[in-house]
């Protein structure tokens, strides 16, 4: 979804990778265990979240949700496009996290 981001993730990687190996073998053996060329990851597990935006997105970048485990009864509320999705177990949905106030709204959880 962001090809020149893609692009430029993995060519600083790449230069990291490359420094490392000669100056700084503690960051070569952290690089190894990092497995995608994005910085950032968040994880919130089990719980409702209120609608808000992520500030520290950027606008025109794509955030992705991704639901995993069981439950029932779950929606991802997106308010200003005046949706409410059913966020099944496995779904993916990407959007500006920042431009987009949303929430989840789940019942019946594990």
């Amino acid at each position: 979804m962001h090809p020149p981001l893609y692009h430029a993730s993995l060519e600083a990687r790449q230069r990291l990778d490359a420094w490392s190996i000669e100056n700084d073998p503690v960051m070569q053996e952290a690089l190894g265990h990092w497995l995608t060329i994005y910085t950032n990851l968040s994880l919130i597990s089990n719980r409702k979240t209120p609608l808000h935006r992520d500030p520290q997105s950027q606008s025109d970048w794509f955030d992705l949700l991704a639901t995993v485990s069981e439950y029932q009864d779950c929606f991802l509320n997106i308010p200003t496009l005046g949706v409410q999705l059913e966020y099944s177990p496995g779904m993916v949905v990407a959007f500006s996290g920042r431009l987009l106030r949303h929430g989840v709204i789940e019942e019946g959880g594990d």
